[in-house]
């Protein structure tokens, strides 16, 4: 008997392990790098960069899951160099995060402060379009225009 309860106590904590495993919202990106703008003014799904080319240090990254959760880290967010303003972030105190769909559908994050040295941490939970598929995510200045994106 005791060997029979032992076994079903196991097949129960195995089946709880894989219905969580299969509710957990499925990640849309992971982890994954961002890289300033590289060249002023660059369009990338309709939107626009900024005038200057802006770099960003290693660590950069954003996530977002399929229920809107949206995480960025930004490390050194400064202009580059060989620009005016280089190794600073100029004017801008203030960035925020927008996720962009395949489709050109966007949602964007609320703003955070970005510091002198360039860092910031944006974590919000957005509504995100229906069917958003390729989504890259980018940071924007309040009047919205990127700094730094994931690939796509």
């Amino acid at each position: 008997m005791t060997r029979i309860l032992t076994t079903l106590t196991a097949v129960l904590a195995l089946a709880l392990a894989l219905v969580a495993g299969a509710t957990a919202a499925p990640k849309l990106l992971e982890n994954t790098p961002l890289a300033g703008i590289a060249t002023a003014n660059e369009v990338v799904r309709g939107i626009q960069g900024g005038g200057l080319p802006w770099v960003v240090a290693e660590g950069t990254n954003a996530k977002v899951d399929a229920e809107g959760n949206v995480k960025v880290v930004v490390h050194g967010l400064l202009f580059a160099p060989g620009t005016p303003n280089a190794g600073t972030r100029g004017s801008i105190d203030t960035v925020k995060a927008t996720v962009v769909c395949a489709d050109g559908s966007l949602v964007d994050t609320a703003t955070a402060p970005l510091s002198l040295d360039g860092d910031a941490q944006i974590r919000n939970t957005v509504a995100l379009p229906a069917g958003c598929g390729d989504p890259i995510v980018m940071v924007r200045t309040t009047g919205g225009r990127w700094l730094a994106r994931t690939g796509g």
